[in-house]
């Protein structure tokens, strides 16, 4: 039986031990630098950059439509401005939220996963205000005692009618039902994903006599995922704005484009054998006639006439063609060329 043969030799060995100890890897090569950077195939921090134009979209028809349905429910005129989205962890999200707030919980209905909905102590306790028969104050107490039962009542119904106004601009792009489920005035005891998972932020800044506060919609992002090349794709308005512009761009390229003007001044009718037989110093009697055709490319533009002016000679514009004409006009023209 043959003698086994060693993989690796002694002093190979030796060099992956010392390599493996505190004293190697100091005294290691250092990596080169270059143009590498760690990346974390985990992270999704690209996506604060991600754009969604359409639920932008839907966001300000929303806020525009709550306005109204919340000055009704209140019998207050509200005052309601809404921030542009915003894409964090949901961890970040909820460390700015306090302690004490109410949270309506709901479904997403085709789409998987729970949304949240945040209305803070200074938003309820207006609410509370306007509806008891107040002038839509808000009081400081609440921020530091649990909420009544009363005041949980007033958060779920105002919650629902939040749903329902924003449950009605989601149809035309992918429906969705939002599903109210439950309540809660602790966010220790929300959790709608994972700390480090991507959410987005809508806020709601609702003002009511120069009182109020905010209300924070938060939907995790992997839900949107099935949903997301709808929601990332360019709106009517942007599409709109980006055909004006170039049509814009490309009129003004045009005017500015030189074109050659040509008139046919006269025309004469000899036969190819009197061609043949001219000499120099021979005349051709031409025909002029009283209305000339100023053309470009073929296309017969204007009715001119022709003369003198300034001591050159020039055509003067009589008549317009008009476009519907032209087409006519131009196979006429080559047809006598």
């Amino acid at each position: 039986m043959e003698e086994e043969k060693e993989f690796l030799s002694q002093d190979e060995v030796d060099a992956l031990l010392d390599g493996i100890g505190d004293e190697g890897a100091a005294s290691g090569a250092p990596l080169p630098q270059g143009d590498i950077r760690p990346y974390d195939p985990t992270s999704r921090d690209y996506l604060a950059e991600t754009r969604l134009p359409v639920l932008e979209n839907i966001n300000e028809k929303f806020s525009r439509a709550l306005r109204i349905a919340l000055s009704e429910f209140l019998k207050f005129n509200c005052d309601l401005t809404i921030s542009p989205i915003r894409i964090m962890k949901y961890a970040e999200l909820v460390h700015g939220i306090p302690a004490i707030t109410g949270i309506s919980v709901f479904s997403l209905s085709p789409l998987t996963g729970n949304g949240a909905l945040f209305i803070d102590h200074n938003t309820t306790a207006v609410f509370i205000d306007s509806l008891f028969g107040g002038g839509g104050r808000a009081g400081k107490e609440l921020a530091s005692r649990a909420y009544t039962p009363i005041e949980v009542r007033v958060v779920e119904k105002v919650s629902l009618l939040i749903l329902e106004c924003y449950q009605k601009f989601w149809t035309d792009v992918h429906p969705v039902e939002f599903s109210y489920l439950k309540t809660e005035t602790e966010k220790q005891f929300v959790s709608i994903c994972r700390p480090e998972d991507p959410v987005v932020m809508v806020s709601l800044n609702i003002k009511i006599n120069q009182s109020g506060g905010e209300v924070i919609i938060c939907l995790p992002f992997a839900a949107f995922e099935p949903v997301l090349s709808l929601l990332a794709k360019a709106t009517d308005e942007e599409n709109a704005s980006a055909d004006r512009n170039w049509l814009r761009l490309l009129s003004a390229q045009v005017q500015s484009a030189e074109v050659e003007l040509n008139a046919n001044l006269g025309t004469a009718t000899i036969p190819l054998r009197q061609i043949l037989e001219m000499q120099p110093g021979d005349f051709i009697p031409i025909s002029v006639p009283n209305t000339v055709s100023a053309m470009v490319d073929g296309f017969p533009l204007m009715d001119c006439n022709f003369g003198i002016s300034n001591g050159q000679y020039s055509l003067r514009v009589e008549k317009i063609i008009p476009q519907n004409q032209q087409e006519n006009l131009h196979g006429s023209h080559n047809g006598n060329r």
